[in-house]
């Protein structure tokens, strides 16, 4: 598993459902997100006594889309906190060497 490759969407519904890795569907978000919409359009216009198992299977797909998305800004965000303040990230490096030399001595 760790050998394969790790794509945002295996991440999310590993966070999510503790789900293997996945292949990647290539489709955009608002593509997956207009796919589920008509997917239960659909489901619950042919079988209309089964809605709630397709509003719950609805729900699922959309939170996976919205943890994807959420990662992505998350990840973003951190690189450019990183990236922008520079200094912050030597200060960060030096405490940490500090700290790993006043461990050496005690």
């Amino acid at each position: 598993m760790i050998s394969e490759k790790v794509n945002i969407q295996s991440v999310a519904k590993h966070f999510l459902y503790g789900k293997d890795p996945c292949p990647a569907s290539g489709k955009s978000y608002e593509e997956r997100n207009d796919d589920a919409l008509n997917k239960f359009a659909k489901q619950c216009e042919a079988h209309p006594e089964n809605t709630e198992d397709y509003g719950n299977e609805l729900a699922a797909e959309i939170s996976e889309l919205y943890m994807e998305i959420g990662i992505k800004m998350g990840m973003r965000l951190a690189l450019d906190i990183l990236c922008s303040d520079r200094s912050m990230v030597d200060r960060t490096n030096e405490s940490m060497r500090m700290g790993s030399k006043e461990g050496e001595q005690k």
